[in-house]
Formats: C-alpha cells, sequence, structure tokens
C-alpha cells in the first residue's frame, strides 16, 4: 500500500513510498504548505493567492493558482487535493502531515510517565529538518512559523526535564549547556541546567551559570531571573571561584 508523507518542518517536501521530492519554487512550496498546515480542512482561493502573494496578486492569481494545485495533484495520490467550491481541501491522514504528527506527539508527551514521555518527544523532535517553510516569508507562514518554533523549543525543554526524570542526568546538562548558549534569554533552560549541574556535584558550575543568567538579563531587561532550584538560590548570593585556568 502506497504511503505519502507531507513535510514542512523544514523545506516543503512530498515523500512517496519512501522517495523524497522537495518541491521547486515557493509557489508550489506554498500551495502545498497552507493545504498541510490545514489538512482535512478546505483553504479558500483567497487565502491561498493571500499567502502566495503576499497581498499584492497579479490579475491571473486565480489562473495560475488552478495550474498550481493541477501540478501538485499531480506529485499526489490520486484525489489527495479535493476541490470543494472556491477552495481546495488536503484529504491525506492528518499523522501523514510532520507539523501535524509533531504537535500529537508533544501533546501525547503531557499525559505519559517520563519514559514514556522522552521517547515521544525525541520521535517529535526527529521530525524537524530545518526551519520551517523558510523561504516562505508572507505574514500568514510568518505567523505560523514562529508558532511551530516555539512549540520545538518547548519540546526541547521537556525533554531535558524528562532526561533529568529517568536518571539521565549527564545527558541533560550537556543538552542544557548546548540550549543556553543557542537562546540565553529562555529561564526555563538555566533553571534545568543548574538543576543538572547540582545533581552531578558540579555546584560552582551551577552558581556560576546562576550568576551568568542573572546579569545577563539584569543587563538585558533590567529584571533579575524568576525563582531557580531552591539549591541555587539559596547560595545565590556567593560567588563561584574563578575557574582554574
Amino acid at each position: 500500500m502506497e504511503t505519502t508523507t507531507i513535510r514542512v518542518l523544514g523545506a516543503p517536501t512530498i515523500v512517496r513510498d519512501g522517495r523524497a521530492g522537495v518541491l521547486a519554487g515557493r509557489r508550489h512550496q506554498a500551495v502545498l504548505t497552507l493545504l498541510a498546515l490545514e489538512v482535512g480542512r478546505p483553504v479558500d482561493a483567497d487565502s491561498l493567492i493571500g499567502a502566495i502573494w503576499a497581498g499584492d496578486p497579479p490579475t491571473s492569481a486565480r489562473k495560475t493558482l488552478q495550474g498550481l494545485v493541477l501540478r501538485l495533484r499531480r506529485r499526489l495520490p490520486e484525489g489527495a487535493i479535493v476541490t470543494e467550491g472556491s477552495s481546495y481541501r488536503l484529504d491525506v491522514p492528518s499523522s501523514a502531515v510532520d507539523a501535524v504528527a509533531f504537535g500529537e506527539l508533544v501533546d501525547a508527551a503531557q499525559a505519559v510517565p517520563p519514559a514514556a514521555a522522552l521517547e515521544r518527544l525525541e520521535q517529535a523532535l526527529g521530525l524537524w529538518r530545518g526551519v520551517a517553510f523558510d523561504e516562505l516569508t508572507s505574514d500568514r507562514f510568518t505567523i505560523e512559523r514562529a508558532y511551530l518554533d516555539e512549540r520545538r523549543r518547548l519540546a526541547e525543554e521537556d525533554r531535558c526535564e524528562a532526561l533529568l526524570a529517568v536518571g539521565r542526568v549527564a545527558d541533560a546538562a550537556l543538552e542544557l549547556e548546548r540550549l543556553t548558549k543557542e537562546e540565553p534569554t529562555r529561564e526555563r533552560r538555566w533553571g534545568l541546567l543548574m538543576a543538572a549541574l547540582h545533581r552531578l556535584d558540579r555546584q560552582a558550575d551551577a552558581l556560576r551559570a546562576y550568576h551568568q543568567v542573572r546579569d545577563d538579563l539584569l543587563r538585558r531587561a533590567g529584571a533579575a531571573p524568576g525563582p531557580f532550584p531552591p539549591i541555587v538560590e539559596g547560595a545565590g548570593a556567593r560567588r563561584p571561584e574563578p575557574a582554574a585556568s
């Protein structure tokens, strides 16, 4: 039985029976991506036109859209794009769209014990292959991308919390050191890093992290960070000794 997957967590791609084909051309990518994000729901032609041409469509926009849909239909299984009046609907299982599968896995991770949560979160994060539909810059895609990016960041943090819960503390610390460097203003990452460092008996490093984030937030926003693990808060008044050179 033929399987089809639509990938948008990266360059928009159609995968049929394991063979991946990245879509060339922003217009084709825009149509596929918007239909995929709304999988199972009709998307009217005006919304597609607005997403393709960012509010400045040519007079031939509807005819061009019809041609784009026709070419996409040739890349997809028969009946995958359904016409409903002036709207189009992607008629594939919602889980066949990687962005939907990602959200479902992240949601499922909230309702299971840490080991199972870790498995689901790693599956979810493994669906990402780069910046989501990064060549698409209309307002609609910018908003959707920001939403997905924030869910990815939260999932990364949830994964680290699950690593701590199952006792993989060193793995959590290593990942959190990377994540705090990547986005130093996300306080939750620092709190988890401090907890991991404390559990590894690296109190000096935990204190150093505390003062680093506190000083950075005071400099950037004029406000101290929120509460951190008590073991760190209780020692927060003390500066750690400088690292040995």
